[in-house]
């Protein structure tokens, strides 16, 4: 949870400025006492440590979508683009009288090569009881995460999951 409001601002600052891996000069992350202690992980050995590493989820989210299981893969630990970006990743605590209000709360400063700064900072992220998901946004990302099941039994465990309050037993696809 501690890398889905930093991951979370810097899409909505990609959507918002339109640009990419190439134009970034530097990230700035500012985070909780714990991320830094736990979550500065700059060289993952492998994409189960990778996942707990907050530069890494940031640097792989410039480069591919996060929200789509597939873009934690083993090759995205030997992604030259993602790695040079975790390493570089400048990771901070809130200063002295910002203390966070949650501990996944991030403030990420995006500095473009054309010299462009852009902040955003966030304490709560899409799936939060302050961001609840929508019945779309949950079966977008019910979709996502089955995407390698047959589409019927994809589709008939959406339907049964849907309808859970009221099955007697969910049936298997």
């Amino acid at each position: 949870m501690t890398a889905h409001t930093p991951v979370e601002s810097l899409r909505a600052l990609m959507r918002e400025h339109a640009f990419g891996p190439a134009e970034v000069a530097g990230i700035t992350l500012y985070a909780s006492a714990k991320v830094l202690s736990h979550h500065d992980i700059r060289a993952p050995h492998d994409i189960m440590q990778a996942q707990y590493s907050v530069p890494f989820c940031v640097a792989l989210a410039l480069y591919r979508d996060p929200a789509d299981p597939r873009s934690f893969s083993d090759d995205a630990v030997a992604h030259p683009g993602i790695l040079d970006l975790c390493r570089r990743i400048d990771l901070r605590a809130y200063p002295v009288g910002e203390a966070p209000k949650a501990a996944w709360q991030s403030r990420i400063e995006v500095v473009l090569r054309n010299g462009r700064r852009l902040v955003l900072e966030r304490d709560a992220f899409r799936g939060t009881p302050e961001q609840p998901l929508d019945m779309d946004a949950i079966r977008d990302k019910f979709h996502r995460l089955t995407a390698d099941l047959p589409a019927a039994a994809g589709a008939q465990w959406l339907e049964a999951l849907e309808h859970l309050e009221s099955a007697p037993r969910l049936p298997l696809p």
